[in-house]
């Protein structure tokens, strides 16, 4: 049985792996295998991803993390959205693809995988001598 966490900061990871007491969290409830990173689990009508698992001591840590309705899709935006949580992917400028180009990537907040399409606009700017 692995025993499920959530509202934690980073400090509270820290002091867990130093001393192995869980502090500072929301106890959420027990899972009978052991979740992978992303897997998504739901505990009291709200959707979480798992972020860090501790084998050792049989404890997982999640977020929680929106779910959108199918068929959600953003365009135009300046960042690249996940379709499926709505987070905001702060690497975006490192996604490749020539102008107009569909992709595939990974959602950084919930793993999911999800299709993208970079639109590169060139404008100037001109001055005099």
């Amino acid at each position: 049985m692995y025993s499920i966490y959530t509202n934690y900061e980073t400090k509270d990871l820290h002091d867990f792996m130093k001393n192995g007491e869980v502090a500072n969290t929301t106890y959420l409830g027990e899972l009978n295998k052991r979740p992978d990173i992303y897997d998504k689990l739901n505990f009291n009508g709200k959707t979480y991803v798992a972020s860090v698992i501790n084998d050792e001591k049989k404890i997982a840590f999640v977020e929680e993390t929106k779910v959108l309705e199918e068929g959600t899709k953003f365009e135009y935006e300046t960042d690249a959205i996940c379709p499926y949580c709505g987070s905001e992917q702060s690497d975006s400028w490192e996604l490749s693809g020539d102008d107009g180009e569909e992709k595939e990537t990974e959602c950084g907040s919930c793993g999911e995988e999800f299709k993208y399409i970079r639109s590169i606009e060139v404008t100037y700017s001109t001055y005099q001598k």
